[in-house]
């Protein structure tokens, strides 16, 4: 399991729940082989890691439809979802092709549009 952006709530949840409204989730579940979806994910983290805190995004990643911290989720097919602040599923996919249209959907959303009224403190 890995944690791609880390956070002392992190270590208190016991639930996707307790995220509600402090941050966006890209919830991954997987078989547990570490093929191209993680190397994907990893690498877009990492290369869009100001947008990624700008946009208040944890990745975290189940395998199998457990994670070894949160109370199970009902995951019963891989992908990855968007769960927004209220905590409803803003956006779903079978593979990666979710992180082209990632930005552009948050960006979207109600609660996102007043956030943009701030300046942006990434580099364009």
């Amino acid at each position: 399991m890995i944690l791609l952006m880390l956070s002392p709530l992190w270590v208190k949840a016991q639930n996707l729940e307790d995220f509600k409204w402090q941050y966006r989730l890209l919830v991954i579940n997987h078989d547990g082989q570490r093929g191209d979806m993680m190397h994907d994910i990893v690498a877009f983290n990492l290369d869009f890691a100001c947008e990624m805190r700008e946009r208040r995004i944890l990745v975290v990643e189940y395998i199998n439809g457990m994670h070894e911290n949160l109370n199970a989720w009902p995951l019963d097919e891989e992908g990855i979802w968007l769960i927004g602040l209220d905590g409803g599923i803003k956006d779903y996919s079978q593979d990666t092709s979710i992180l082209d249209r990632l930005f552009d959907r948050i960006d979207a959303m109600p609660m996102r549009r007043s956030e943009l009224l701030r300046e942006s403190e990434c580099e364009t």
